[in-house]
């Protein structure tokens, strides 16, 4: 696996004794993941680290959180066996991430902006054929007897979007000192030139440009749903970028 550590993601570590199963196999704390599994937490952020941090009951964890705004926390490498998906079996083979909030609220935009990223990258990283509710994305009720996370996630939306992010980015850009704007694709040796606006979570951007060799800056956004006249049918798949 190329990485262990979502880059999009603030990393926040976890308790080292909570994951894995070293009474069982010292070394049993790691392997390959055929699928996500996402979870409601049923609390807020501040009781989640409660949990993570063993302050109080139950005895959880999990390798990611999705909060109600900001960027997604990670707390283990993204194959360590965490332990929310009900199972032994569960916890080695799914990722698990828990999303704030209780059973009956929609998750937010950046929640679900936050999923979409993650279950694209999730599928590069292992290799998965594809984003599937019957084989690579699960709830936690499939695993056991509980109704988490009680049909909050959206997961035609999900699985939608993240199947298209999996295609190659295209950005719109404008030269910093102003001039034409248009959509390029957006290359390493061009990021001393261009910054970014464009659809989609910022931090999508950042890691797209740091994974080309670009020195990423501070990506701005703007509300692009309706592209400038012409530019719609050319969002995607746009090809090199205009030189000069």
């Amino acid at each position: 696996m190329s990485a262990a550590w979502y880059p999009a993601a603030r990393r926040r570590d976890g308790p080292s004794n909570k994951f894995g199963y070293p009474t069982r196999n010292p070394t049993d704390k790691y392997g390959h993941k055929k699928g996500a599994c996402y979870h409601s937490s049923e609390g807020t952020l501040a009781s989640w680290w409660g949990i993570l941090d063993n302050r109080v009951p139950p005895r959880k964890s999990a390798t990611f959180f999705n909060p109600k705004r900001g960027k997604l926390y990670q707390h283990y490498r993204v194959d360590a066996h965490t332990w929310a998906n009900g199972t032994t079996a569960a916890n080695k083979g799914y990722v698990s991430c828990e999303n704030e909030g209780m059973a009956g609220e929609p998750l937010t935009t950046s929640q679900v902006d936050n999923l979409v990223g993650l279950s694209a990258w999730l599928k590069e990283r292992f290799g998965w054929a594809e984003l599937s509710r019957t084989t690579t994305m699960r709830e936690h009720n499939e695993f056991k007897a509980t109704a988490c996370p009680s049909g909050r996630i959206p997961w035609a939306e999900i699985i939608r979007r993240a199947e298209e992010d999996d295609m190659p980015y295209s950005f719109i850009v404008q030269e910093q000192d102003g001039g034409e704007e248009g959509v390029w694709m957006v290359s390493g040796d061009l990021m001393s030139r261009w910054r970014i606006f464009g659809w989609g979570h910022v931090d999508q951007f950042r890691y797209t440009l740091e994974a080309q060799g670009g020195k990423a800056r501070e990506p701005q956004r703007r509300d692009i749903s309706r592209p400038p006249a012409g530019y719609l049918a050319s969002i995607r798949n746009v090809g090199a970028p205009r030189q000069g």
